[in-house]
């Protein structure tokens, strides 16, 4: 949430609503792909998933290119395509993890040494 380009509120909407478009055309770019990756997988085997890190980094990215009418589009949903069945993820049914809770003198030490301060 400390991570914006500006620090104005106009600047803060722009992140805000940029990020919404980029995780709606990641989950429309990537719905179809999934669909097709389960299909093929037997029933045995746990589904797969597309790494939303990954997927969404690089929409991010080319976000420009992907909108734009001088790239062909084709040829950039082929890259992205392949770039996304390589970083699949298994998607493991009641699987919990436990979180660790961090201790105040740990947060901190990471709010003064180690936190990236973005102005």
């Amino acid at each position: 949430m400390e991570n914006f380009t500006g620090k104005s509120v106009e600047a803060i909407r722009q992140d805000f609503w940029s990020t919404i478009m980029i995780g709606n055309l990641e989950t429309i770019m990537t719905g179809d792909i999934e669909e097709e990756i389960n299909h093929e997988i037997d029933e045995t085997k746990p589904n797969k998933a597309i790494n939303k890190a990954v997927s969404f980094n690089a929409i991010k990215n080319l976000a420009f290119e992907i909108l734009s009418a001088k790239v062909d589009q084709n040829i950039l949903e082929d890259k992205l395509k392949k770039l996304f069945l390589t970083n699949l993820t298994s998607i493991r049914k009641d699987r919990i993890v436990p979180r660790y809770k961090i201790t105040d003198t740990r947060s901190l030490n990471f709010q003064k040494r180690f936190r990236k301060h973005v102005f």
